[in-house]
């Protein structure tokens, strides 16, 4: 499918996509990304209530950073194959 048809079909049918902009994927949500030696600890949060959805995570440094390259790497091909 043509990109001009996807924005005529867009427009034409009066749809929105993210209407607050940013905000509308914005869950509330943080992570804290620490680097200990050999190892990642990963802690999550939502702002409210934060008792109840902490998570905590500690990962190998080369898991980590070989997911974090690999997911990159998947990324971009997608994208690329996608434009």
């Amino acid at each position: 499918m043509k990109e001009a048809h996807v924005v005529d079909l867009i427009l034409k049918n009066n749809l929105i996509w993210a209407p607050d902009g940013d905000e509308a994927f914005d869950d509330g949500g943080h992570i804290f990304h620490f680097d200990l030696k050999d190892s990642v600890r990963l802690i999550g949060f939502k702002n409210k209530p934060i008792a109840d959805s902490i998570s905590d995570l500690t990962l190998g440094s080369d898991y980590f950073y070989a997911t974090l390259s690999d997911w990159s790497i998947s990324f971009l091909e997608n994208w690329e194959k996608n434009r």
